[in-house]
C-alpha cells in the first residue's frame, strides 16, 4: 500500500523540480545570449565565432526564479582577438567589450 504524501511535501517537490528546470534552461540560454551580445559589441564577428570563458553572473538577493539583474563579466576569444567584457542587467543594456 502506498503512503499518502502531505500536500506541502508535494508542493515542495514540484517547486524544487521547477527551480532545477529553470536553472538548466537559464544556463543554456545565457551562454547563447552572451555570445550574441559579445558579437554585437565587438562587431565583424558572428556569435558562432565567439568562445566565452570565465563567465561570472551576479545574483541579486531579491531575485527568486527570474534572470539575474546584477553585473556579468566574462572573457571572449574571437578571430579578431581576446576581449574582456561586461554587461549590466543580464545583457538587457548590451555588452561592453575591450580588446586585450
Amino acid at each position: 500500500m502506498l503512503a499518502r504524501k502531505s500536500p506541502s511535501t508535494v508542493v515542495f517537490a514540484i517547486l524544487v523540480t521547477a527551480m532545477l528546470c529553470v536553472a538548466s534552461c537559464t544556463t543554456t540560454r545565457s551562454d547563447k545570449n552572451v555570445r550574441l551580445e559579445t558579437a554585437r559589441a565587438i562587431g565583424g564577428v558572428t556569435s558562432e565565432q565567439v568562445t566565452i570563458s570565465n563567465l561570472h553572473i551576479g545574483m541579486s538577493s531579491t531575485t527568486s526564479l527570474s534572470v539575474p539583474s546584477e553585473p556579468a563579466n566574462w572573457e571572449a576569444e574571437t578571430p579578431k582577438g581576446h576581449y574582456k567584457c561586461e554587461s549590466y542587467d543580464m545583457l538587457k543594456r548590451g555588452a561592453n567589450c575591450v580588446k586585450q
